[in-house]
């Protein structure tokens, strides 16, 4: 697809597109930083004395519930994104930089004499989390269940609770 196709279809001019997206692959990765930038704001919401996983959690869960995940436009996006060998690797700097947001939202909420590296680890084990249950819900079917994102984050998120050591 081009861009002009794009704009075309959004009914809107080039100069209007190239105003808001240097590219087409711009356009279809800013479809996902709306969650991240609202889940770094949920997360920052939570009650300080949470549990940063607890936290984590449940900012995912009040995210899920504002979004339509499972909308045929959305789940295309996802899809698409996540099998161009173009806009993954572009999509993994993107999310680094809302990595590093994430762990200064939970440096925020954690007891100072934590270890330096909690804030960052923590982040960056709930976004692979979040990463592989998306790939997981999405290869589910065409019309992947909300229920079953759900429980996927919930067994998830345990999961880094209890620790990977097996």
């Amino acid at each position: 697809m081009t861009v002009e196709q794009i704009a075309t279809r959004a009914d809107v001019g080039l100069r209007t597109f190239f105003n808001y997206f240097p590219s087409k692959e711009d356009a279809i990765l800013a479809s996902t930083v709306p969650g991240l930038e609202t889940l770094i704001a949920e997360v920052s919401t939570r009650p300080v004395g949470e549990p940063v996983l607890v936290a984590l959690r449940e900012a995912v869960m009040r995210v899920m519930q504002h979004r339509d995940a499972a909308g045929r436009d959305r789940l295309l996006a996802l899809r698409v994104v996540r099998d161009s060998p173009l806009l993954a690797p572009r999509q993994m700097a993107m999310h680094s930089t809302y990595e590093k947001a994430l762990a200064d939202a939970i440096s925020a909420r954690v007891d100072p004499g934590a270890p330096p590296i909690y804030p960052a680890l923590c982040a960056a084990a709930a976004l692979a989390a979040l990463r592989v249950v998306l790939h997981r819900w999405l290869d589910s079917g065409d019309a992947p269940s909300p229920e079953l994102l759900r429980q996927e984050v919930t067994d998830a998120f345990a999961l880094l609770a209890d620790g990977l050591d097996r």
